[in-house]
């Protein structure tokens, strides 16, 4: 049985301790959509979803949050120039 719950974004965010600026909404519409289908197409497989969220952990939020575990500003973080691919290749080299 499949269950749509009908739950605000904004709600989402308090059931998890987040918030964001009132000034500031989440935005619809991806604004890298190519890497944004890049990001879904790879958590299609768990050792690179895996990877991603080691990534995460160990290397983006060092760099993209505050003392206070509030996000940085993409523009602060140089996190904005990066560039991205629209091919993802596995650490082993295998590309998928």
């Amino acid at each position: 049985v499949k269950v749509a719950p009908k739950l605000a974004l904004d709600q989402l965010f308090r059931l998890h301790g987040l918030s964001w600026q009132d000034n500031r909404p989440p935005l619809n519409a991806p604004i890298l959509p190519e890497a944004a289908g890049a990001i879904a197409h790879f958590h299609q497989f768990p050792d690179l979803a895996q990877a991603w969220r080691n990534w995460c952990n160990r290397q983006l939020r060092s760099v993209a949050k505050n003392e206070f575990s509030r996000w940085r500003s993409p523009i602060s973080t140089g996190i904005a120039s990066y560039k991205h691919s629209s091919q993802w290749t596995h650490e082993t080299g295998t590309e998928h």
